[in-house]
């Protein structure tokens, strides 16, 4: 549990799984700010003191860092600051694709409507399941959005190595008892790594899966959050709702209307949000009483800069 404090890396640092630099070597942290979980001073020996760190995306999503080396700090603690930015490193485990390969992959969908029926069409075949493509007045809905995108991605991004399934595909459209199985379908491909923490705004390349109720399960919905700000989210999404008909960000518009990208400001502009609601990541929990995350194993997230 974050215990108020954060720490600033003064520069780039391994961090480990354990308080031990001898042991298993999680990722990469850039010079930035983080929510500090433990310290441990004088840890394993006099001459170091270690952090362990919140950081979704790598490990387990926490993992520890060296902080001192005898006179030398790695790291500045600090009480009551902000929480660590979202930018945080993804870990390169292999199955980390540049954010580039979802965006170029986006523009695809022009002209997309939008229909909670079996009257949807893909932009493109996917690997290891077929599916409809090629309609003349294509539709998507929430899940079948997202797992195109992601699917198609990875799989631009992986030539010949990403593997789908029938079995994947089914867990995408939540056909059998695991209501959050978009969520699932993407841990067990190895395209994400868990949230536990569901008070803080999401990491950017979240995918989520709500339901507004549970019981008896009404109004699910699979949805990305791409890039937050003091509290504003960004979602990418297919909805008919919210300004929406077809694939966009909610609240905003299609995302064609803004050439396939987030709209400069799009989390202060008052033109933007103009008679229209700025969702935040409290209002979208409150929005859905049931709901799973899993951060995506994407890098250079430059859409939440």
């Amino acid at each position: 549990m974050h215990n108020g404090k954060v720490a600033t890396l003064s520069q780039e640092l391994k961090c480990f799984d354990q308080p031990n630099t001898d042991s298993e070597v999680c990722g990469l942290l850039k010079p930035m700010q983080f929510n500090v979980l433990e310290d441990r001073q004088g840890f394993p020996s006099n001459d170091t003191d270690f952090l362990l760190l919140s950081t979704p995306g790598i490990g387990t999503g926490q993992a520890w860092i060296c902080s001192r080396w005898k006179n030398q700090r790695y790291a500045l603690v600090t009480e009551s600051c902000p929480p660590a930015s979202a930018d945080a490193s993804v870990a390169r485990d292999g199955m980390t694709i540049a954010e580039s390969f979802l965006v170029a992959r986006l523009k695809d969908f022009r002209g997309y409507g939008y229909d909670l029926t079996k009257n949807i069409s893909y932009p493109w075949p996917l690997p290891g399941v077929t599916l409809p493509t090629g309609r003349t007045e294509p539709k998507i809905n929430c899940c079948t959005f997202v797992e195109a995108l992601l699917v198609k991605a990875w799989e631009d991004a992986m030539p010949g190595r990403f593997k789908w399934s029938l079995e994947r595909h089914e867990q995408m459209m939540i056909l059998g008892k695991d209501l959050f199985s978009p969520v699932t379908a993407v841990l067990e491909a190895g395209m994400a790594t868990p949230i536990q923490d569901l008070s803080a705004p999401p990491p950017p390349w979240t995918i989520v899966q709500g339901w507004k109720r549970l019981q008896p399960n009404e109004g699910g919905h699979t949805y990305l959050i791409v890039a937050q700000r003091n509290g504003v989210v960004l979602t990418l999404e297919a909805n008919a709702a919210y300004e929406l008909n077809g694939v966009g960000f909610r609240g905003l518009g299609n995302a064609e209307k803004f050439g396939f990208k987030p709209p400069p400001g799009w989390w202060q502009n008052p033109e933007l949000w103009k008679g229209k609601k700025m969702w935040t990541w409290q209002q979208l929990r409150q929005a859905y009483s049931g709901i799973k995350l899993a951060r995506l194993k994407v890098s250079d997230p430059r859409w939440a800069a």
